[in-house]
């Protein structure tokens, strides 16, 4: 069914007028919210490899050693 969904969120058809183009509002949420959904996971990555990556600190030491 996820095929059908995303057969149809683009569509244009051309006429002699010129394109006639209908784009999803459904797809275009969905399309923004996997893209704000992978820079979330991105983020906390980053933050877990900065805190693994000096884990024997704690962060009152991070500030006296810089």
């Amino acid at each position: 069914m996820a095929e059908a969904h995303q057969a149809v969120a683009f569509q244009f058809t051309v006429t002699r007028e010129g394109i006639d183009l209908r784009l999803s509002h459904q797809a275009f949420t969905e399309i923004y919210l996997s893209g704000v959904r992978s820079w979330k996971k991105r983020i906390i990555g980053l933050k877990n490899s900065v805190v693994t990556g000096v884990y024997p600190a704690s962060p009152s030491s991070w500030l006296l050693s810089s």
